[in-house]
């Protein structure tokens, strides 16, 4: 077991027999695996709804700085839920990508599925939007032609009213 692990098992034992403890996640770079000597290692600890209290702290244990969340199931899910209508999705985004050091009842697996099955809406929503964008910049270009076209030539002959009939076409394309 590496240093910071056991600095990290240190802090959980003071959470792991209490009654309220459901469980906990690793998140962060120690999570993803990017942590380098400067990292804090961030931990998210999940209670039971009938805790009252949440808290949020830093603590140093074995010269590693532990950064951590408690909060009770309600709590996660409301900031899943609200996260996404404020445009802040860090609870959503610290869950999908976190490690699952503890879980007494499978309620931090169902969490922790729940936020990649968000986090998953997003990307795809995000997709749509992309070709939805995509999709206007070309009828705004079709649309630059015409204009173009209409200023470029102010006096039409024969063959250029041919060509305004096209571009009436393009403009049923917009």
């Amino acid at each position: 077991m590496e240093k910071w692990e056991l600095a990290l098992n240190k802090f959980l034992e003071e959470y792991l027999n209490e009654d309220y403890f459901l469980g906990a996640i690793l998140t962060g770079s120690y999570a993803t695996g990017n942590n380098d000597v400067n990292s804090d290692i961030d931990v998210f600890i999940v209670t039971k709804d009938s805790t009252t209290w949440r808290e949020r702290g830093n603590r140093l244990i074995d010269g590693y700085m532990i950064e951590y969340f408690i909060n009770p199931v309600r709590q996660v899910l409301k900031e899943f839920d609200d996260g996404f209508k404020d445009s802040g999705i860090a609870t959503t985004l610290i869950f999908a990508g976190s490690k699952i050091l503890y879980d007494r009842d499978g309620t931090i697996e169902k969490l922790v599925n729940r936020a990649k099955e968000k986090f998953k809406k997003v990307v795809e929503l995000t997709k749509k939007i992309d070709v939805q964008i995509t999709d206007l910049k070309v009828k705004y270009d079709n649309a630059k032609k015409i204009i173009d076209y209409f200023y470029d030539e102010p006096y039409m002959s024969r063959k250029k009213y041919q060509k305004h009939y096209k571009c009436q076409n393009l403009l049923l394309m917009v």
